[in-house]
């Protein structure tokens, strides 16, 4: 036995020493190899105690004549779920010159591993006890190529794992803003809900107080205009005007004008509709109208500026 070999049996004694002292919960399988043989041959499972590492160790150094290499692998616990905590530790017993083409650790890239696999075909079909001496560098040869393999098909899972994780934060990005872009329209659906349910109450309102102004007939109207005679000036003639909104009883008129003239008759009924059509407006569109009615008023010249103004022909 070599004194590499030595030195890691000692190494993993005392680890499992303090494992014990610790009263840590953990396990060991010893697997080895030799000369006659091909694969390995397992020589304790699921074993637990310092001492017991080295029975098992003893055990197999009695004949290491024959023992080409021991493996030893760790695990968290003693029941078959439990999980490999560390690397397998191998024990190479012999003192076998590795070939310097051989790297220690498979390099990445396509070079390391055409090197592995040039050894190792020279290997690839010949027993290990028809190698004599070089049955440990064909049994390395062969482990290290295998887990070059697995390294290179780890990383290319690693990769594909990658872009995977890639599109996915791209999609969960574009979910967000599409549901963000949802709660934006769905507010802003609620804001146009509630101004429709609004305009539906106006509505209502409008028509409930046109109906009440139809039953009231023009004596509302004349009570209004009584209280507001300035709106009417200038779309009746002042003389009618005051007949119409007098309190007082009236004298009779002469009979010539008992009745009133068809042309007056249509401006009463004008301006009965412009006072229904007023009854219904908001506060702040009332005071609108009235402003103009006053300007108006005062100045009939500007009629014409603002008739043309609403049509879109300011002049």
């Amino acid at each position: 036995m070599n004194q590499a070999a030595e030195t890691i049996i000692n190494n993993l004694y005392r680890k499992y020493q303090n494992y014990d002292e610790e009263k840590l919960k953990y396990s060991f399988d010893i697997r080895y190899t030799t000369f006659g043989t091909k694969g390995d041959t397992l020589k304790a499972r699921k074993q637990v105690g310092a001492d017991a590492f080295m029975r098992h160790i003893n055990a197999l150094l009695e004949n290491f004549k024959k023992v080409q290499s021991i493996t030893v692998i760790d695990y968290s616990g003693t029941n078959p779920k439990a999980v490999q905590m560390n690397s397998p530790v191998t024990i190479e017993l012999m003192d076998v010159q590795i070939p310097k083409l051989l790297p220690s650790e498979p390099e990445p890239g396509k070079q390391g591993m055409d090197v592995l696999q040039g050894l190792a075909g020279l290997f690839h079909g010949t027993e290990y006890e028809g190698l004599g001496s070089l049955a440990p560098v064909a049994k390395l040869i062969e482990n290290k190529y295998s887990l070059a393999q697995l390294s290179e098909k780890n990383g290319e899972l690693s990769r594909g794992v990658s872009d995977w994780e890639k599109k996915y934060a791209v999609l969960e990005s574009k979910y967000d803003s599409l549901n963000r872009e949802h709660e934006l329209l769905k507010g802003e659906a609620d804001e146009l809900e509630e101004e429709l349910e609004e305009y539906r109450g106006k509505d209502r309102k409008s028509v409930n107080l046109m109906n009440m102004v139809g039953l009231a007939g023009a004596s509302i109207a004349k009570t209004f205009l009584r209280q507001h005679p300035g709106i009417l000036s200038g779309l009746i003639p002042a003389d009618q005007l005051r007949g119409i909104l007098n309190e007082e009883p009236q004298p009779e008129p002469q009979a010539s004008n008992t009745s009133m003239s068809p042309e007056d008759q249509d401006r009463l009924d004008d301006a009965t509709v412009i006072f229904e059509w007023l009854q219904g407006l908001e506060q702040p569109l009332f005071d609108t109208v009235t402003a103009i009615f006053a300007t108006i008023r005062q100045n009939p010249g500007y009629a014409d500026h603002i008739i043309q103004f609403l049509k879109g022909n300011p002049k």
